[in-house]
């Protein structure tokens, strides 16, 4: 040990025994080693005498660099303090995570708890290496599972609308006003990926229905459209068993719901209705009367603008339709 540095002799063996590493560095702005354990060479793979006088930033990755200048910037403050007004310091502990590079050339991910005692700064690292490249592989694991469900739900979504030509692209474009309603009203992002994933297979139901009552070229009788109505029933009994990380089968059995009981299947009132089915019940709405269909010709935007507006607070949630009239009329939404 370095004559410099003095540690209590009962917490020798402790020091140089445990597997985390324990440095002291000299408080300057290079903030040299003084001392290292001799766990340093399993972890870094240098010899403690081989650190002694260097900078650890000769060794930190240089995207990692920022956070130890900040850490020696606030133990410079902490210094300062007993210089310029006699207090006694107080002790400033940080934790920091960086790359170290060892001295095989590889980058390892260390966790250091810092605290300046005295005029030495003294840290206790640890390596994290194989926790970071856990979480880093899962993070991929994730993002390649978020395809995947991407993927057969889009594979869904062109299957219902292959079934109903007459609304090809449907749902995708009632996906495209509910998530930027949604975003309006900055609902948490979990709700918003959840109203995503929903309004893309919102009418999966309609899988059930034949194509003749869904391409009828005339008004739909009594007996007719209460099979239609069945879609939200049908598409909630084929999503339910799937464990979406949303509620997408009860989104998707609300959509038709209203707010003042109107709706179907169940007649549910105001905050009985979850208001990702809200956003895509209006959504839904606006892009149904702005469309073709094969029993009328399209109503236009300022129609279905007008039906929302005429209807919030009756039909519809007044802050899912403000959000959605003020898209359209100052952001100049446009499918």
């Amino acid at each position: 040990m370095e004559e410099s540095i003095k540690i209590n002799q009962q917490y020798r063996l402790v020091v140089e025994n445990t597997s985390d590493i324990v440095s002291v560095h000299a408080f300057n702005l290079k903030s040299t080693y003084l001392y290292a354990s001799p766990s340093i060479k399993i972890i870094k793979g240098y010899e403690p005498e081989e650190l002694i006088g260097k900078s650890p930033f000769e060794f930190i990755h240089p995207e990692d660099k920022k956070k130890l200048r900040l850490l020696l910037k606030k133990y410079l403050g902490n210094f300062a303090r007993k210089l310029f007004t006699g207090e006694e310091p107080y002790y400033v502990t940080e934790r920091i995570e960086y790359r170290f590079k060892n001295k095989e050339g590889n980058w390892r991910y260390l966790q250091s708890t810092g605290n300046l005692v005295g005029n030495k700064l003294i840290f206790i690292s640890r390596d994290i290496t194989e926790l970071r490249q856990a979480e880093i592989e899962l993070k991929k694991s994730y993002k390649k599972l978020q395809k995947t469900m991407d993927a057969s739900i889009d594979t869904v979504s062109k299957i219902i609308e292959a079934k109903d030509s007459y609304t090809s692209g449907h749902q995708h474009k009632v996906c495209q006003l509910a998530v930027r309603i949604a975003r309006e009203m900055k609902l948490p992002q979990d709700k918003i990926e959840g109203i995503r994933v929903a309004s893309l297979i919102h009418d999966i139901g309609k899988i059930g229905l034949s194509t003749e009552i869904l391409s009828k070229p005339t008004k739909l009788n009594d007996i007719e459209f209460s099979l239609i109505k069945a879609h939200s029933q049908i598409g909630y009994d084929i999503l339910k068993s799937v464990e979406f990380p949303w509620p997408v089968a009860e989104i998707v059995l609300q959509h038709h719901e209203r707010v003042n009981g109107s709706g179907y299947p169940r007649g549910l009132k105001g905050d009985e209705i979850l208001i990702e089915a809200k956003v895509i019940a209006v959504a839904d709405v606006v892009e149904a009367m702005s469309s073709h269909r094969p029993y009328r010709p399209a109503l236009g935007i300022d129609a279905a603008l007008e039906e929302i507006s005429k209807n919030k607070g009756i039909l519809y949630d007044p802050e899912v339709v403000d959000a959605c009239l003020k898209l359209f009329k100052e952001k100049k939404f446009k499918f």
